[in-house]
């Protein structure tokens, strides 16, 4: 038996503190809709991964580290993950669970330097008690600060 639980259509945006100073941080391509659609019986729904996007990075004169937020809460029992790809030298914090405060994803990215195609993967997942829902969005804001 299939049905939909869950539904999240992803926005990604992009900020950058110091942008003047000549650093970046360029997103490439957009994560296909998430749709968890499926479970066996007795168990808890399949999660979602996508690793269709990419991103890249300028450092110049200090350190710098990548935040990350939703727009807006998702529904109860459903949970967003994210998790990048750090360049040499700076410190994943692995698979981080987003919510409306801005939590690290990367610190430590270090000064001097441009990396180009480095991973992100979103993983969606929700709970047998998660309330079936068509269509959720929300909006990632990734920051370098």
């Amino acid at each position: 038996m299939s049905f939909q639980i869950f539904t999240l259509i992803l926005f990604i945006s992009c900020i950058s503190s110091r942008f003047s100073y000549g650093d970046s941080l360029v997103l490439t391509g957009n994560p296909s809709k998430l749709s968890i659609s499926s479970a066996a019986a007795g168990q808890q729904p399949n999660t979602v991964t996508d690793s269709s996007t990419s991103y890249s990075i300028i450092s110049t004169n200090k350190a710098l580290n990548i935040t990350g937020s939703l727009s807006s809460n998702l529904p109860s029992n459903v949970t967003l993950k994210i998790k990048l790809q750090a360049p040499t030298g700076g410190t994943s914090m692995g698979n981080v669970s987003l919510t409306t405060t801005a939590q690290n994803l990367v610190t430590g990215i270090p000064k001097k330097l441009t990396v180009a195609n480095l991973l992100i993967t979103y993983t969606l997942s929700a709970t047998v008690q998660a309330a079936q829902v068509s269509n959720g969005s929300t909006t990632i804001t990734l920051n370098l600060q």
